[in-house]
């Protein structure tokens, strides 16, 4: 996507819509952003962005490519098959109800180790505990990765 995406400032309450669901779909087409990924102040209960690999970062939000904060109900936000994150920090803060995001392992993301990682006021406490247990060897650097979690039952993926 050459630009930025900005899903901000969306309330939906369930009589908006009743029973049906706001189809948020399209996100998992986006495979490239140019610039920053904004999830600022939603009621979303979970967010899917399948097939993103590339956050450039050409543009950013005070010194952030991928800002997550302040979403009342968002659960998860699943980056599955994210690779890179070429320029900026992370920062994700003020979410109550966002489970796991504290156990990914962001350095794998970073293509310069000196960018930072902002993690604040998410529920890190209250997510439900894990019965299978992600386990993956990286076979080139003998070390083994375990328990981190995209969601209550995606892990993360090793590059």
């Amino acid at each position: 996507m050459n630009g930025n995406v900005e899903i901000k400032n969306l309330n939906i309450q369930l009589g908006d819509l009743g029973r049906r669901r706001l189809n948020l779909e399209f996100l998992n087409s986006i495979k490239e952003i140019n610039g920053y990924l904004l999830i600022s102040n939603t009621s979303i209960e979970r967010l899917n962005f399948e097939n993103l690999y590339l956050i450039r970062g050409d543009q950013l939000v005070d010194g952030s490519s991928l800002i997550i904060t302040n979403n009342l109900n968002l659960g998860s936000v699943i980056l599955l098959n994210l690779k890179h994150i070429e320029n900026g920090t992370v920062r994700i803060k003020n979410n109550q109800k966002l489970c796991y995001i504290h156990t990914i392992n962001w350095n794998e993301f970073f293509v310069y180790p000196n960018e930072r990682r902002v993690i604040l006021g998410n529920n890190s406490i209250e997510c439900k505990k894990h019965e299978n247990v992600c386990k993956q060897k990286n076979v080139f650097q003998n070390i083994i990765y375990e328990n981190n979690y995209w969601s209550e039952n995606i892990c993360q993926k090793r590059k």
